[in-house]
C-alpha cells in the first residue's frame, strides 16, 4: 500500500500479515516505523528486500522508529539492519523487568532468533553494534521510588547525552535530537540497571513531549508506560525467585535462558504482556511544504498509489490502547492542534476493538484513510467489524493491508469521497 501526500511526503504499508512494517519519507528525510510480523518471516524478509532495493545505492535511512518491543513489530530488525544503515533509532525505554515479559513469547521464536534475546537484554548496545549512529530512549514516567544514582543530578536540564569529551553537535542527527528535552532521571534509571554501558556514547534519554522539526518535516512523539505498581510487584517476585537484590541485565539473561522460570512468571503476569502494548511510541509526521498536487487513486497489478490534494500529516500508533477515556484524553491533548492535520491514521493494534475509541473520528476530522495491518488468518478478530463500521459510517475510507492484497471498505457518492477541502476520486 503506497500512499503519497503531495510530491514530497510518502508512506508505504508493507504487506506482512499480522504485524507492522511501514516506510516513508518527508522530503529527503527517510524513515521506517516498525519491522515485524507474527506470520511468515520469509514474507517479511521479501518485503525488507523490496524496501532495500527501493533505497537504491544509498541503502540508508535517517530514522528507525520502534513502537514497542513485541516481536510482531520487531522480528525483522536484524534483517533490516544487516541491509540498511540507520542514523537514529527512536524507541520507548523498558526496564529489564519489563523486557523479561517480552521474553515470554514462544521458545521456538527465541531459539530460532538468538539475536532477539540479545536485543532484549541490551537493546542500546545491540542497535549500536548493528551500525546505528545514535539511539534515543523515551519514557513518559518512571516507577515510584526508583533507585537513584548520585553520579547524576536529577534536574532535567542536566546533560543526559554522551559522556564528557563528546560534542553532541558532532554526532549524526544531533541537530534534530537536540530539539528534544533531556531526561536525566531516565538516564539514572538506565545506569542503575544496564550494567554493560556505564558511560553511554551516542545514547540519549529524552522527554517525549517535544517535537523535532526541520525545513522539510515535523515529527512529534507520544508514549505512556505500564503501571508502576505492577512493575514493582513483578520485580519483587523476580528478586525472590532468583535471590538477587535488583533486576538488571544479568537477571534478565538468566530468565530468558530458563523456560521454567519464564513459565512460572507468566502464570502470574500473563496480562502484563498485553499491557506492554501501551508503551507504543506514537509518531506524528507532517511535511513542512505547502505544495499542492492532483488528486486520484489508481490501482495497478501490484500496488495502489493514493494522491491527496495537499500534504498533511500521518499518525502511526503501534499497539497503543485509546479505549479508556483517560488514555484517549491524554493522547488527544498531546496532539492537540495536530490531529486535525492528519490525513492518514494507522488504527492501533491491528484493529483490535479493545484499543479503539470512536472519538478518534471526532478529533481527527480530516483523517480520510484509516489503515490496519493484520493477517487474514488472525485468530483475534483483527480488524474488528466495530471499527470498520465506525469508520465507513462516517464517510471515511478503511484500508486493510494483509499478506498480499488490500481490502477497501468505504461508502461513496458517485465514486467520490469528500473530506474538508480534500477530494479523492477512485478510478475504476
Amino acid at each position: 500500500m503506497k500512499i503519497s501526500l503531495g510530491s514530497e511526503m510518502k508512506i508505504v504499508f508493507h504487506n506482512v500479515g499480522q504485524g507492522l512494517f511501514t516506510s516513508g519519507n518527508c522530503g529527503s528525510f527517510r524513515y521506517v516505523y516498525d519491522c515485524g510480523t507474527n506470520g511468515w518471516q520469509s514474507l517479511l524478509y521479501t518485503r525488507i528486500s523490496e524496501f532495500t532495493q527501493s533505497l537504491g545505492k544509498t541503502s540508508a535511512i535517517d530514522a528507525l522508529i520502534i513502537s514497542h518491543m513485541h516481536s510482531d513489530h520487531t522480528s525483522g530488525l536484524d534483517k533490516l539492519l544487516s541491509r540498511v544503515h540507520v542514523d537514529t533509532v527512536y524507541l520507548p525505554y523498558l526496564l529489564p523487568s519489563e523486557r523479561i515479559v517480552i521474553g515470554w513469547q514462544g521458545k521456538e521464536f527465541l531459539d530460532a532468533n538468538p539475536w532477539f534475546s540479545d536485543f532484549l537484554i541490551d537493546p542500546a548496545n545491540w542497535l549500536l553494534s548493528r551500525g546505528v549512529n545514535s539511539v534515543v530512549f523515551f519514557r513518559q514516567s518512571l516507577p515510584e521510588n526508583q533507585e537513584s544514582d548520585s553520579r547524576f543530578d536529577n534536574d532535567s536540564g542536566s546533560d543526559s547525552g554522551p559522556k564528557k569529551g563528546t560534542n553532541k553537535s558532532d554526532l549524526p542527527g544531533a541537530s534534530l535530537i537536540s530539539q528534544l528535552e533531556d531526561d536525566a532521571k531516565l538516564m539514572n534509571s538506565y545506569l542503575n540497571y544496564e550494567l554493560s554501558t556505564p558511560n553511554p556514547v551516542h545514547l540519549y534519554f529524552k522527554k517525549h513531549h517535544n517535537e523535532i522539526s526541520s525545513p522539510e518535516f515535523l515529527m512529534k512523539f507520544y508514549n505512556v508506560c505500564t503501571d508502576p505498581k505492577i512493575i514493582a510487584s513483578l520485580e519483587n517476585d523476580v528478586k525472590n525467585m532468583l535471590s538477587v537484590p535488583k533486576i538488571d541485565q544479568n537477571a534478565l539473561k538468566v530468565i530468558l535462558k530458563d523456560s521454567s522460570l519464564r513459565y512460572n512468571l507468566m502464570k502470574s503476569y500473563e496480562k502484563f504482556w498485553s499491557d506492554l502494548n501501551n508503551t507504543s511510541l506514537c509518531s506524528f509526521l507532517v511535511s513542512s511544504s505547502n505544495e499542492f498536487c492532483s488528486s486520484r487513486i489508481a490501482q495497478t497489478e501490484d500496488s495502489m498509489n493514493i494522491l491527496l490534494i495537499r500534504k498533511l500529516g500521518i499518525i502511526l500508533t503501534g499497539d497503543i490502547s485509546l479505549r479508556r477515556k483517560k488514555a484517549f484524553d491524554k493522547f488527544a491533548d498531546h496532539y492537540k492542534g495536530l490531529l486535525t492535520s492528519t490525513k492518514v491514521f494507522q488504527v492501533p493494534h491491528h484493529g483490535s476493538k479493545d484499543n479503539w475509541n470512536s472519538r478518534l473520528l471526532d478529533e481527527a476530522t480530516d483523517a480520510m484513510l484509516w489503515i490496519v495491518s493484520a493477517s487474514r488468518q488472525c485468530n483475534y478478530g483483527h480488524p474488528s467489524n466495530e471499527i470498520i463500521s465506525s469508520v465507513v459510517n462516517r464517510n471515511r475510507v478503511f484500508l486493510w493491508v494483509d499478506e498480499d492484497i488490500h481490502i477497501i471498505c468505504c461508502t461513496s457518492f458517485a465514486n467520490k469521497f469528500y473530506l474538508s477541502d480534500c477530494m479523492v476520486v477512485i478510478e475504476k
